[in-house]
């Protein structure tokens, strides 16, 4: 839509006049800006594949898929769907990091029993109970979620047709607030995500 050469505008400017102006879509800068964030953090983007992978993984199989619906059952889990991750529509991944994060111990006895069945599954089930049980995965993964959704209501927010100027001035400095809070490590937020990732080390047996 805003190539430089083939881009919507470009194709009016050459048409018509040079003085067009072009107001570049906020929501989509937004997304522009959040993708280059996360791509400058290698941490981010490693657990993101992860993520990519594993709902794959369990997705692409209806028995692997039944299993972990079974697993949620026993956990009295609501059975949550996962999401998978996007490349293009960056905000989206606020519902795929959400899907994993109230699944995860879910997901964790899922991949246990596949890599306990011995079968052509086993390894790659092992691969990604490994990364998905390591600490720093678990708190980059937990992290993401209050960010991410933070910044998809902003999206959302500046997408609908009903708000004017001001309601989205006073809500890019709501959320400006709340991002700051989230920079903050002795914040509850971070107290509540150690707190459930030592609930998963219990938990997790290990494999």
């Amino acid at each position: 839509f805003s190539g430089i050469h083939n881009g919507v505008a470009a194709k009016f400017r050459a048409l018509f006049n040079l003085a067009i102006l072009f107001i570049h879509c906020r929501a989509h800068a937004l997304q522009l800006a959040v993708i280059s964030a996360a791509d400058s953090i290698p941490d981010i983007c490693k657990r993101l594949s992860t993520l990519k992978s594993l709902v794959n993984f369990i997705n692409r199989s209806s028995v692997r898929l039944t299993l972990f619906e079974d697993i949620q059952s026993i956990f009295r889990n609501n059975h949550i769907k996962l999401i998978q991750p996007g490349d293009t529509r960056w905000l989206s991944n606020s519902l795929a990091v959400r899907s994993v994060v109230h699944s995860y111990q879910s997901l964790l006895a899922t991949l246990e029993n596949i890599y306990n069945e011995n079968n052509e599954d086993s390894a790659e089930a092992l691969g990604l109970y490994n990364i998905l049980s390591n600490e720093a995965t678990a708190f980059i993964i937990h992290t993401l979620q209050p960010i991410l959704d933070t910044l998809a209501v902003l999206s959302k927010c500046i997408q609908t047709k009903s708000a004017d100027f001001k309601q989205l001035q006073d809500f890019i400095s709501s959320t400006m607030l709340r991002l700051e809070e989230l920079k903050d490590y002795s914040s509850i937020d971070y107290i509540n995500i150690i707190e459930t990732i030592k609930k998963l080390s219990l938990v997790s047996s290990g494999i």
